[in-house]
């Protein structure tokens, strides 16, 4: 039986799912974008997928992939990281005391001023004790970090891949950018390309392992890649943007739950 998509978004003014309501309608499917609390039931035909909402519907979400419990959890910083495995993520810790050792022994510490902030919102650096702010986390990098990269499972498959990198210089200019090593996102001069990124079958695991352990059917996870190859988790995404090869490769993927 073919299925008809509903998407629940986590907001229904969210550009990703606009966008992919649209691509999987010019592939002939039929889709509507779903509120959480309005009239919609769901049916045996429908395939229900939640683009980062964290709110249990007033309907039935039992057959929804990404439980809302589960994207609450994954979105958030600290939840997500007490859900793993010691070791999975990035060093993280609880206090601003463990902070202040960390910067004693000569860590840079990043102040996670908002659990579920993106693009670096809530972020202080803090190379110096007097630079450190009340924070619910605090996060350091790994040594010797080879690459970010962004890597989108889908039920159990890695469907694509992104690499954080600097953007070109010229475009930092005519932009006004200045590229800032420390927070590496697009307002500091970085993009996600995915021109020759590739990752090992131990790597493809860990990342698959990761979104099971988070109890999710599809997310993307932002990954620190370290010299010995080994991977630390940052965050994860349950909406991520979608555009060119990404987008067709949720499509691909919606279409074969179809």
């Amino acid at each position: 039986m073919r299925k008809k998509v509903r998407l629940y978004p986590y907001k229904m003014s969210s550009k990703s799912s606009r966008v992919l309501a649209k691509r999987l309608r010019e592939e002939g499917v039929q889709t509507l974008r779903v509120y959480p609390d309005k009239n919609y039931r769901p049916k045996r035909d429908h395939l229900i997928i939640n683009w980062g909402n964290s709110t249990c519907p007033s309907w039935d979400d039992q057959s929804i992939l990404n439980k809302p419990s589960s994207v609450r959890i994954a979105t958030n910083k600290l939840f997500s990281f007490m859900a793993l495995p010691f070791g999975w993520q990035v060093p993280y810790l609880r206090t601003i005391q463990g902070a202040q050792r960390a910067i004693e022994q000569g860590e840079t510490v990043y102040c996670r001023q908002r659990l579920t902030g993106k693009q670096g919102q809530g972020i202080v650096v803090a190379e110096d004790i007097g630079e450190l702010v009340n924070s619910p986390l605090y996060t350091i990098e790994p040594p010797n970090i080879k690459r970010e990269i962004r890597v989108h499972v889908f039920r159990g498959n890695v469907i694509d891949l992104q690499e954080k990198r600097k953007m070109n210089p010229r475009r930092r200019e005519e932009e006004g950018i200045t590229l800032n090593k420390k927070i590496r996102n697009y307002k500091n001069g970085y993009i996600f390309a995915r021109e020759g990124v590739n990752i090992t079958e131990d790597q493809h695991q860990r990342c698959v392992d990761i979104a099971c352990k988070l109890n999710l059917d599809f997310c993307s996870l932002d990954m620190l890649e370290v010299e010995s190859g080994r991977l630390y988790f940052l965050e994860a995404n349950t909406a991520s943007g979608v555009t060119g090869t990404t987008l067709e490769s949720y499509v691909t993927a919606i279409k074969q739950e179809m």
